[in-house]
């Protein structure tokens, strides 16, 4: 008997069921661990969601306030992303203003925590969006400073 030079095919193995993170590594006690540690993360990724969310709380509610009186004695027209963050931030005063504010919060918090961040480039993106609302909210406090600056040394000349 000679034997054949190429080994039989071995039969198809049958797909491994998805688990919760979609990966293949069926019921692995190692792939629960994981999973675990994942919920102990999504835990601290809610945390920190609801402390930022504070944070932009507190500064609509005690940092603005103070700025809009500054901003009334100017006594000039307020550009519109700055009348927009001093809207936003009456508004947030209010009964229901605080009740919007802490579902917003919450909403954000419990789609940060849950929502699954896995590639790079939308964890960046992430990233980026929330530098936007800071930079957006520091432009909303600085443009007007700028614009008294401006009058006040067009007025000069």
């Amino acid at each position: 008997m000679t034997q054949s030079p190429i080994p039989p095919p071995f039969p198809p193995q049958p797909p491994q069921p998805l688990d919760y993170h979609g990966d293949r590594s069926g019921f692995d006690p190692s792939a629960r661990a994981q999973r675990r540690g994942n919920a102990i993360f999504s835990i601290a990724r809610f945390v920190a969601a609801m402390v930022v969310m504070l944070i932009i709380l507190g500064i609509f509610l005690a940092v603005i306030p103070r700025l809009e009186r500054v901003y009334a004695d100017f006594g000039t027209k307020l550009p519109l992303i700055t009348q927009l963050v001093l809207d936003i931030s009456r508004f947030v005063r209010t009964p229901i203003g605080w009740v919007v504010a802490a579902v917003i919060a919450c909403i954000v918090a419990v789609v940060v925590a849950v929502l699954p961040i896995p590639r790079r480039w939308l964890r960046l993106l992430v990233i980026f969006i929330m530098a936007l609302v800071v930079i957006t909210l520091a432009l909303a406090v600085l443009l007007p400073i700028v614009n008294l600056m401006d009058n006040i040394s067009a007025g000069k000349k």
